[in-house]
């Protein structure tokens, strides 16, 4: 029997064990097999093949049973990388011609509402509910509103109608809200209201509201006279309420109250409304700092007093008096640092309508005069180091540093602070402004461009 005269097509068996990279293998043997053979000779190629015969089928067989090789492991199947979801740079909402628009920071900013009338914004801190404040410039009375920050479930919490009856109107024609805010971690809101009568003037009632944003039940939780303006502690269990006669402490529920825990004489505004001091929370929660003009801000020689006030309603404790205009840089931000260690005011200059901008360490009452010109106080920057602030003219931002000279920061107004190097601000003037996102050492870039002649926005780091 001759090679030429086998069938070498292997069965259904054979083609499993053997597979694609078997194949070099068998032809090495096979030639092999054919030297060994006796009698064999070239192929015919003309003889067509015959069935092979059982014994040379054996022998192939236990051939191949004894043949090593390598299998070639099976091409494996592609599957697709799913893409990461962006993460929000931040949240913000912001009203443009009434109506309420929201962007992350990563695409351009979309609109929320429709029919417009709205005019103040507010932002829960995960970013996922804004408030609305709708006011009718012609009666000044309000409408509150909340809607989900992708465009759902907008709802009205209280009517015009329904801020009247919080109080007996007895001769004002309207009550409406006058600091609204929402409580840290939550999704409700506290406000406190103000008076609406003929003729100038601002004159709130001191009270205290809840109001929860998801349910639109409200809570009266201080009346007229016990709440005021309100400033939540770090730790979010404790409200500082101010007054104009008194500051007092109480828990962010309204309970354990402290209420008029420093008392002092009202300040002259030489107008129609009352001074609220702003007081400044230490970073651990247990008391606050605050500065307390004299009660005539315009008299020749001006000043005031820093004092502390403990949390758990011990007396207050008289830190320092100074000299110097305590009433005029405040009236958006506060003087004093958030971790209470910095001051800073101003004291008038000998050049007619000029001033000093004077930081002075508290804790031995040091003092440097930082810069001159007509200055407007901004605020500090969340890491107390830094602080922005004005100066011949009121839109010409400065970033100053302690121990290192002033620098121009950005030309705009209402800067917020989004972490300790990230800012937004308004850029332009009324009819034509831009919201811009600024940081320290990196050039600012618009995120939008809403109209009107006021801008409201709030803003909220997003998660990580």
């Amino acid at each position: 029997m001759t090679l030429h005269e086998l069938d070498l097509r292997p069965g259904p068996s054979a083609a499993r064990r053997v597979g694609s990279a078997g194949a070099p293998a068998l032809l090495l043997l096979l030639a092999a097999l054919a030297c060994n053979l006796p009698g064999s000779a070239p192929p015919s190629p003309t003889a067509p093949p015959t069935a092979p015969a059982a014994a040379a089928t054996a022998e192939i067989a236990a051939a191949l049973a004894t043949a090593t090789f390598t299998p070639v492991p099976p091409t494996p199947t592609p599957t697709s990388t799913p893409e990461p979801t962006a993460v929000p740079l931040f949240h913000l909402v912001f009203a443009d011609g009434g109506d309420a628009w929201y962007s992350d920071g990563l695409v351009p900013a979309r609109r929320l509402t429709g029919g417009g009338g709205i005019s103040e914004v507010f932002l829960s801190d995960d970013g996922q509910l804004a408030a609305l404040l709708l006011r009718d410039p012609v009666n000044d009375t309000a409408e509150l509103q909340v809607i989900q920050t992708d465009g759902s479930d907008r709802r009205t919490l209280l009517r015009a109608e329904e801020f009247d009856r919080l109080h007996p109107l007895e001769g004002f024609l309207h009550i409406t809200p006058s600091r609204l805010a929402f409580v840290p971690g939550t999704h409700s809101l506290l406000f406190n209201t103000r008076a609406v009568f003929e003729g100038p003037g601002l004159a709130k009632f001191d009270d205290l509201f809840a109001l929860d944003g998801d349910s639109g039940v409200l809570t009266p939780l201080l009346p007229p006279g016990s709440g005021g303006d309100f400033w939540f502690s770090p730790d979010g269990g404790r409200l500082a309420l101010v007054r104009p006669d008194s500051i007092g402490v109480v828990g962010a529920d309204g309970g354990d109250p402290h209420l008029r825990s420093l008392t002092f004489l009202p300040v002259i505004t030489y107008s129609e409304y009352s001074y609220y001091p702003l007081p400044v929370w230490s970073p651990d929660s247990s008391l606050l700092r605050v500065v307390i003009p004299s009660p005539d801000p315009f008299a020749s020689r001006t000043g005031g007093d820093v004092w502390n006030i403990p949390a758990d309603g011990s007396p207050p404790m008289h830190v320092r008096e100074l000299s110097g205009d305590l009433f005029r840089p405040q009236a958006a931000a506060a003087l004093i640092s958030p971790d209470l260690a910095w001051l800073a005011f101003t004291r008038n200059s000998s050049t007619p309508g000029g001033s000093q901008l004077i930081l002075t360490l508290l804790v031995d009452g040091a003092e440097t005069v930082y810069d001159r010109g007509t200055i407007q106080w901004t605020g500090w920057a969340p890491d107390s180091r830094h602080f922005v602030y004005s100066r011949e003219g009121g839109a010409a931002l400065q970033l100053g540093q302690l121990g290192s000279p002033p620098s121009p920061l950005a030309a705009g107004i209402g800067l917020r602070w989004l972490d300790g190097d990230t800012f937004l601000y308004l850029s332009g003037s009324p009819g034509s402004w831009s919201i811009m996102l600024g940081g320290l050492g990196e050039a600012a870039r618009p995120l939008a461009a809403p109209a009107g002649d006021f801008v409201s926005f709030d803003v909220a780091a997003s998660s990580p």
